[in-house]
């Protein structure tokens, strides 16, 4: 009989289908899926995701600079949470003109954002989680925060930098436990 993909759409593909003698056909499909998909990648996506990447690296370099450079840029919860945690009570960045594209992180700009919020971690903890009222009054916010698109963007990036690793085998979290 004739392997016929409308007669069985769900039949298992012929066995020669694979790469011949080859115990890693996996890498290889994964590798040219890679490489289409990095081909055919628009070039205004990577010039909003490139750089936000490269905002992560640095943000792992200054937040989690006591970890060893091996793991250091792994996508976990507590990095997760920072990096948006940092974008999302930041003030905008300024766009346009001479400086389009050359903000980027800031260890500053990092630093005092952590510690306007620090003293609300705090009170927090001491109040098992719950919020108090006169603190809920008067959180300070930023004056020109990111917005949710913005802050989605930065999302997908780390979700992409997480898939990488984990295709990469240097990641075995599950996204959703991120």
């Amino acid at each position: 009989m004739v392997h016929s993909p409308v007669a069985r759409p769900f039949a298992r593909p012929p066995e020669h289908s694979s790469v011949p003698g080859s115990a890693d056909a996996r890498l290889v499909q994964e590798l040219v899926v890679k490489h289409i998909n990095l081909a055919h990648r628009k070039t205004n996506t990577m010039s909003a995701y490139d750089p936000k990447a490269k905002e992560y690296e640095a943000f792992c370099d200054h937040a989690f600079s006591y970890m060893p450079r091996s793991s250091r840029y792994t996508v976990d919860g507590d990095k997760m949470f920072s990096f948006l945690f940092y974008h999302a009570m930041r003030d905008k960045y300024t766009v346009g003109g001479r400086n389009r594209g050359a903000h980027g992180f800031s260890g500053a700009d990092y630093d005092a954002v952590w510690q306007k919020y620090t003293p609300l971690v705090g009170i927090l903890r001491a109040n098992d989680g719950n919020c108090p009222t006169e603190v809920q009054n008067n959180f300070p916010e930023p004056q020109n925060p990111l917005g949710y698109d913005q802050l989605n963007t930065y999302k997908a990036v780390v979700r992409g930098i997480h898939a990488e690793q984990v295709e990469a085998n240097a990641n075995s979290l599950g996204f959703e436990f991120v």
